[in-house]
């Protein structure tokens, strides 16, 4: 595919979620307004900015030549936000472990035992990428539109055993390859090529994957 893209190839850069609490109960406090009122006059590299919850803060880092400099970039921006926190009495957290242990996806081996999952089923539709679409939701035991990354940790632990999305960029299924694939299942495109960049995407508990690529190609 031709692209006319300018700029240095193959940059990098990082995003983080982090959450503000209190710094004796460390319940979550809204106080993102604040803090970016705070940040405007404050030189840094890369972005502070809100989310959809005012208890939560979004830094990210410029486009960066390597990992080491998007690290020292996110340190930098973890920091500066620390330090703004601190002096507001609050402090800042991050938080994505739930114990030691290995996710595994499921064994189900049924439609009519399977949760599926998707992005925007609006979407899926209206693209003409998956014309069985509306006839495997009825289908399955079960269908909702979770999307975004939830719905790949859901399957990775075994809680879904599918989800499916159009118009995903490569860098939004960068992650969930790597996730899913660790826990034992499948991803692909909707042709069923192990892809991250055609602009559809399904990961799987790898047992149903070929059948929902038949069911969602409208066989």
């Amino acid at each position: 595919m031709e692209h006319r893209f300018t700029g240095p190839s193959f940059t990098i850069g990082i995003e983080e979620e982090l959450m503000i609490v209190d710094t004796q109960t460390l319940e979550l406090v809204n106080s993102i307004e604040g803090l970016l009122e705070a940040l405007v006059e404050l030189p840094t590299d890369g972005e502070v900015k809100p989310e959809l919850m005012e208890s939560v803060c979004e830094i990210s880092t410029t486009p960066c030549l390597n990992t080491a400099e998007a690290g020292a970039q996110l340190r930098s921006l973890r920091g500066l936000v620390q330090r703004v926190a601190a002096e507001r009495g609050l402090a800042i957290g991050a938080a994505g472990t739930k114990g030691p242990r290995r996710l595994n996806t499921s064994r189900v081996s049924a439609l009519s035992d399977a949760q599926l999952l998707y992005g925007s089923g609006h979407d899926i539709e209206v693209s003409g990428r998956a014309p069985g679409f509306g006839a495997l939701r009825g289908d399955v035991w079960r269908e909702r539109g979770f999307g975004d990354f939830w719905g790949y940790a859901l399957v990775a632990e075994g809680a879904a055993e599918a989800m499916v999305e159009v118009d995903l960029s490569p860098w939004d299924a960068a992650a969930p390859t790597v996730l899913v694939e660790e826990a034992g299942g499948r991803v692909s495109d909707l042709s069923g090529t192990r892809a991250v960049d055609s602009g559809t995407f399904l990961s799987s508990n790898g047992i149903l994957h070929d059948l929902l690529l038949e069911r969602l190609a409208g066989s």
